[in-house]
């Protein structure tokens, strides 16, 4: 459970971002079908967790609290890290 100061409201060219990211704007691609759901509008700001309830215990070796996790990318190498890498944005419902 987390809360978020919302500083930046913002839209995002999502055909660039799926081109971008996933290679592809071919609709039947999950991750494209997921961009191309979302709501026109993005949000960001800090976040400030409330509770990590089981999480660590549950996921131990896997989960990362924020403060640590920027410190497994290194500049200049490349990580398929797509599943455990933070969500920078929250779509609006």
């Amino acid at each position: 459970m987390a809360t978020m100061n919302v500083t930046e409201k913002y839209t995002i060219d999502k055909e660039y971002e799926c081109k971008a990211v996933f290679k592809t704007v071919d609709k039947e691609h999950p991750g494209v079908e997921k961009v191309m759901a979302q709501a026109k509008y993005n949000l960001a700001g800090p976040i400030k967790v409330l509770s990590e309830i089981y999480y660590p215990e549950q996921f131990k070796g896997l989960y990362q609290r924020p403060a640590n996790h920027g410190r497994s990318f290194q500049p200049g190498v490349e990580k398929d890290c797509s599943a455990s890498a933070p969500q920078p944005h929250a779509p609006l419902p």
